[in-house]
């Protein structure tokens, strides 16, 4: 499409045509409810259906069950926040803070920089949380265990690690260079590799690693941060694989403070695909 546009245009041109007029129609469905769908699976054995095969979920058709356990936040505990001074890692910090924890660890490369670091960090401790602020470069395997060790010496015991550090060098695919893929693999998957290396042995209640939905659905420019995230949903598989706690959360666009928020652009893009964004109030509140 990139190298024969005109052609490309009148192809859809004609494609889109075809579909108002009728010549174009879609392949049947047959539905199933969800409360059937193990007769669409011996449906779809048969092999003898034509077009697709779809379940259906209404309202109360089928009870939601939650899996495993709800993990409580400790007053008594530990939790680390990589990413912790950027804006989606400040709301998790506070979040934190209202379902009950009163010590956390903060840690980036830039410190409490900017003034909503400063301004979060000061309501924190007025409500007499006990929040420490680390420099750290989570790429570094000997900070990332200085880090830990340091927590292990000087707080209370670590509970919950939140992996949120994150960057992004974005160009099309053929033009991206090395440097790009690692700038932003470096903090992503490096930085969630020295965490998964030097917590695996501490009784961790909670171990999140903020993922992306560019790793499921993929966007333009942005092939490294794809293919980073990728990394942290398959090292959560692993981690529930040797029975270690674990969750990667593909998150969409968080609303003000997300990567893709402070990118015009690529906000106006992903509207434009369906993907609005999400009040990070109301993200949190998921997780």
């Amino acid at each position: 499409m990139s190298e024969r546009r005109a052609y490309a245009l009148r192809l859809i041109k004609k494609v889109s045509e075809c579909i108002r007029q009728g010549v174009f129609r879609p392949l049947p469905v047959r539905t199933f409810p969800a409360a059937e769908v193990c007769q669409a699976f011996r449906h779809l054995a048969q092999a003898r259906h034509i077009g697709k095969v779809a379940v259906t979920f209404e309202p109360g058709e089928v009870p939601a069950v939650p899996l495993g356990r709800r993990t409580s936040i400790r007053p008594d505990a530990s939790y680390l926040i990589t990413g912790g001074l950027g804006g989606f890692g400040l709301s998790t910090a506070q979040w934190l803070t209202e379902a009950g924890a009163r010590h956390l660890l903060l840690a980036g490369r830039s410190g409490a920089s900017t003034e909503e670091a400063r301004k979060t960090l000061e309501t924190l401790r007025a409500k007499g949380v006990n929040v420490k602020i680390e420099t750290v470069d989570i790429s570094d395997p000997t900070q990332v265990e200085t880090l830990i060790v340091r927590v292990k010496e000087s707080m209370p015991p670590l509970a919950g690690v939140f992996h949120a550090a994150g960057v992004t060098a974005d160009d099309l695919l053929i033009h991206m260079n090395p440097e790009q893929f690692e700038r932003v693999m470096k903090p992503k998957m490096r930085g969630a590799w020295h965490l998964h290396t030097f917590t695996r042995h501490i009784p961790l209640d909670l171990f999140v690693l903020y993922s992306s939905a560019v790793s499921l659905l993929g966007n333009e420019g942005q092939a490294n941060y794809s293919a980073a995230n990728a990394f942290l949903d398959a090292l959560a598989w692993r981690h529930t694989l040797e029975g270690l706690p674990a969750l990667s959360v593909n998150w969409g666009v968080i609303d003000h403070i997300g990567m893709a928020a402070r990118t015009p652009e690529v906000l106006a893009h992903l509207s434009r695909a369906g993907l609005r964004a999400m009040p990070p109030q109301q993200a949190l509140k998921t997780l």
